[in-house]
C-alpha cells in the first residue's frame, strides 16, 4: 500500500501573515513533494482562505490547498491566547487516512526540502523533531523535573514536528497526551510543547537545528540571504507584529519572501488586540535587549 503523508498548519486570523510566507516559501522550494497541504483554520473569512490558496498557487500550482474549518479543544493553557498551538495533538484523527505527516508553525520559512523529514519516520519512529533545546533552561524546567526528566538532556522545539500517525493511532499516543494534561494540569508553561516533551522525550528522534533554526527578534546577525533552513521566528514581536518591521532583526528576510504573497502590504490587518497585549511584555524585552546589542 502506498504511504500517504500530509503537512499541516494551524491557523487564526493573527498568524495569517506569517503563514502566507511560510506557504510561499514552502511552495517554492518543495514543488515535487508528494504530500497533502492543510491549513487548518479558526475563524477565518472565505476571502482569507481564497488569498492563502491564491498564495499556495503562485509557489506551487500542482497540488491543491486544503483549508477545513477546525477550532482544537486546549488541553492546557494557550499561547499569547492562541488555542491553535494544540491542534497538532489532533491530527492522528483530522488525518484517518494518511501514515506521515510534517506539523509546520505558521511563523516559518521553509527553505528546504521536506523528504527528508518524512523519510525519518520508519515504522518504529513515532515522532521527530529538533532536539537542540536545552531543558535546564527552558520555562517548564521544574515540571520536567516533577516529571521525572533529566535536564542534562536535551528538550525540544514543536514548531517542526515529524509525526507518524500510523503509529501514532496505534500505540494510542493521543491518549497518553490525555494522560500528561491531567496529571500536571495548568502545569504547561509553553503549551502543548510542554506536554509533548514530557509525553515524548524519550522517544523523539533528533533532526537537529537545520530544520528548526531559531530567530530571535533581537539576535544579530540574521543571515543576509536565505541558505538551506527552516527558518523559524521564535518569540515576540514577530516580523508581521506591532513594532516587528523596527525590532525583529531579521525582519527583511521575512519581507523578501512576504511581499511576494497574496496579501503584501496588508498585514496591519491581521493585527489582534489580544495578541498585542499578551506579548507587551516579550516586546519590551525585545526592545531592552536591542538596545544593549545597538
Amino acid at each position: 500500500m502506498m504511504t500517504k503523508s500530509a503537512v499541516a498548519f494551524f491557523t487564526d486570523r493573527a498568524m495569517i501573515p506569517g503563514l502566507h510566507a511560510a506557504l510561499l516559501s514552502m511552495a517554492k522550494t518543495n514543488e515535487e513533494l508528494n504530500a497533502d497541504v492543510f491549513v487548518f483554520a479558526n475563524g477565518l473569512t472565505k476571502n482569507d482562505t481564497l488569498l492563502l490558496q491564491k498564495t499556495w498557487s503562485t509557489g506551487n500550482s500542482k497540488r491543491k490547498l486544503f483549508v477545513p474549518q477546525f477550532k482544537p479543544t486546549p488541553l492546557g493553557n494557550t499561547l499569547h491566547g492562541n488555542s491553535t498551538v494544540w491542534g497538532r495533538l489532533f491530527l492522528g484523527e483530522l488525518l484517518p487516512t494518511h501514515q506521515k505527516c510534517v506539523y509546520l508553525d505558521c511563523d516559518l520559512l521553509v527553505n528546504a526540502s521536506l523528504q527528508p523529514l518524512f523519510d525519518l519516520l520508519t515504522d518504529e519512529v513515532l515522532i521527530a523533531a529538533d532536539c537542540w533545546v536545552d531543558r535546564e533552561w527552558s520555562l517548564d524546567k521544574d515540571l520536567f523535573v516533577d516529571a521525572g526528566m533529566s535536564l542534562k538532556e536535551k528538550g525540544f522545539n514543536s514548531g517542526v514536528l515529524a509525526l507518524n500517525l500510523e503509529l501514532w493511532r496505534a500505540s494510542g499516543a493521543f491518549e497518553h497526551c490525555l494522560k500528561i494534561a491531567e496529571r500536571f494540569a495548568g502545569r504547561f508553561a509553553s503549551a502543548d510543547q510542554a506536554l509533548l516533551n514530557v509525553a515524548f522525550g524519550d522517544r523523539v528522534v533528533g533532526f537537529g537545528m537545520k530544520y528548526n533554526t531559531p530567530l530571535l527578534p533581537y539576535r544579530a546577525p540574521p543571515p543576509a540571504e536565505l541558505g538551506e533552513n527552516f527558518y523559524h521566528f521564535v518569540g515576540s514581536p514577530k516580523p508581521w507584529d506591532l513594532f516587528g518591521s523596527t525590532l525583529h532583526k531579521s525582519f527583511g528576510l521575512w519581507q523578501s519572501i512576504y511581499l511576494q504573497t497574496a496579501i503584501a502590504g496588508s498585514a496591519w490587518r491581521y493585527l489582534s488586540l489580544q495578541r498585542i497585549v499578551k506579548t507587551s511584555k516579550q516586546v519590551l524585552q525585545a526592545w531592552i535587549r536591542g538596545r544593549k546589542q545597538a
